[in-house]
């Protein structure tokens, strides 16, 4: 393919307007008291990487839930240092069979960050290398969870250049078949 065909159709990088007013909003919010957000189970480099431009960005202070020698691999291979983050280090953690075991590192990692949601101590969780039932089934826990009264719902949000306005899809995976 030649250079000019190859200019032709190639497309200009898409823009993202109402999301950066979003974000733009987020950060001045942030600005005077900086919420903390639990970052469950970072330990591949696309969830280290997004507490990273979260830090970066100035909209929270993210905190990472997980196994210190995880996140610190996946900062490695991500090229982060992981000493700018607060890190709550879950190696030691009992699993469900009363003893560490690896295959039981995010749920113990989501059962910590719903413990640190339920202290108070965070004020968000978010999803990181771990499957969504893993984070869910800690977060739905009638003993330990953040269950209450009200129904609990999520919301995929999206800035689509060729739409006029943010697009946010709720009940995608938590709710499947709401009444």
């Amino acid at each position: 393919m030649t250079s000019a065909l190859l200019a032709e159709t190639t497309s200009a990088p898409a823009t993202h307007p109402r999301l950066d007013d979003l974000v733009r909003r987020a950060r001045e919010r942030a600005a005077d008291a900086p919420q903390r957000i639990a970052l469950v189970y970072p330990c591949d480099s696309a969830a280290i990487g997004a507490a990273a431009r979260i830090i970066d960005a100035q909209l929270a202070l993210p905190v990472l839930v997980g196994p210190r020698a995880a996140i610190a691999q996946a900062a490695l291979a991500a090229g982060i240092d992981i000493a700018r983050f607060e890190i709550v280090d879950t190696a030691g953690e009992p699993g469900s069979a009363g003893g560490p075991r690896a295959d039981a590192a995010p749920a113990e990692a989501a059962r910590r960050a719903v413990a640190l949601a339920r202290e108070g101590s965070v004020s968000a969780l978010m999803k990181g290398a771990l499957h969504t039932d893993e984070l869910m089934s800690a977060v739905v826990d009638r003993e330990t969870g953040l269950r209450g009264a009200r129904r609990i719902s999520h919301v995929f949000l999206f800035d689509l250049p060729r739409y006029p306005k943010l697009l946010g899809l709720a009940d995608c995976v938590v709710n499947i078949a709401p009444d």
